[in-house]
């Protein structure tokens, strides 16, 4: 028997700032490396389910643009079933900035 997983959630495009520490405020530091993934909450938690080997589906939104594109993608390299996810011009596709020391430790900051 199959499990089967439906998730409703958030889909993001991650871009992840490796750097040395956070910054404090008011100051500029640089990052070492940069890199873009998917994420968001519910993509997380789809990935984390096709990967367990269950039929997962997926319902969410994308904006009409790269990063929806991206994004579902992304989703269907992992197997999950993106025909319940609504691709509008009215909104772009989430985005998030994530910063992340050496330790381990992050600062994430969202839109849309």
């Amino acid at each position: 028997m199959t499990n089967k997983v439906v998730v409703l959630g958030s889909l993001n495009v991650d871009t992840t700032l490796h750097i040395a520490q956070m910054p404090k405020p008011g100051e500029t530091i640089s990052a070492q490396s940069k890199t873009n993934s998917a994420g968001g909450k519910g993509a997380n938690q789809a990935v984390a389910a096709a990967r367990s080997h269950a039929q997962t589906s997926f319902i969410g939104q994308v904006g009409e643009d790269s990063a929806g594109e991206f994004m579902i993608n992304a989703l269907k390299k992992d197997q999950i079933n993106t025909d319940h996810i609504n691709v509008t011009s009215s909104a772009g596709t989430g985005s998030a900035v994530i910063l992340l020391d050496k330790e381990g430790q992050n600062s994430i900051m969202v839109y849309g």
